[in-house]
């Protein structure tokens, strides 16, 4: 009968055995079990640190693309913003512009006009020998009618009318109610001298004499 130790155990009945491997060579064995699984474990660190490697160049990569774009669009916003800028600089000076054009031209009277109107209302033979404007600045007040029958007034328009004869004064001075703007107008003297007579004459204008060349309601600048 053999008779078999196995683990501490008595194995009865069992077949022969002999273990003859050296406990060192059987060491080495394992040892050499555990480095193969240590390198292979390595190795696989070592392939998901290059694959990480590769998806951070991958997302940086992206990233600085992104980057690179919004970089340009932005550029491209402030390029667009400043020419607004400039047409809005533009229009902030021609509103300015015309402001002041429609502030300066306020009381603007075309003087040529009304003389021209009254020239054309002279009695056959007569001249003009002087004639006086007199307008107001826009930053003046309007002057105070004397009286009040009398019509508020913007400017004052004074001429000596020369004739030969004695004049038709009531009809001149009622033919000079029909120039635009005129309120009122009287032949203030009368004069004879070395065969000429001499009227003078004094029209005043009112507000629709004014030219209102910058007017607002004026959809362009007349001129």
């Amino acid at each position: 009968m053999i008779v078999r130790t196995v683990g501490g155990a008595v194995a009865v009945g069992a077949e022969p055995w002999v273990d003859l491997m050296p406990p060192a060579l059987a060491t080495r064995v394992k040892v050499r079990g555990t480095v193969r699984w240590l390198v292979l474990a390595t190795i696989l660190v070592l392939l998901l640190a290059v694959l990480a490697t590769i998806l951070a160049a991958e997302r940086q990569g992206r990233a600085e693309a992104e980057l690179s774009v919004a970089q340009q669009r932005t550029a491209q916003i402030v390029a667009e913003r400043g020419q607004y800028q400039e047409v809005s600089a533009a229009r902030t000076t021609t509103a300015a512009l015309e402001q002041a054009g429609a502030f300066g031209a306020a009381t603007e009277i075309l003087w040529q006009d009304v003389y021209d109107q009254i020239d054309g209302r002279l009695p056959d033979g007569a001249s003009v020998e002087k004639i006086d404007f007199q307008g107001r600045e826009p930053w003046a007040v309007a002057p105070v009618p004397e009286s009040v029958f009398r019509l508020p007034r913007e400017a004052t328009v004074t001429f000596t009318v020369v004739t030969l004869n004695v004049p038709d004064a009531v009809g001149f001075v009622e033919s000079l109610r029909g120039i635009r703007g005129v309120v009122d107008a009287t032949s203030t003297s009368l004069e004879q001298a070395s065969g000429l007579s001499r009227t003078v004459v004094e029209m005043n204008l009112g507000s629709d004499a004014l030219s209102e060349r910058f007017s607002p309601d004026q959809s362009e600048v007349q001129p």
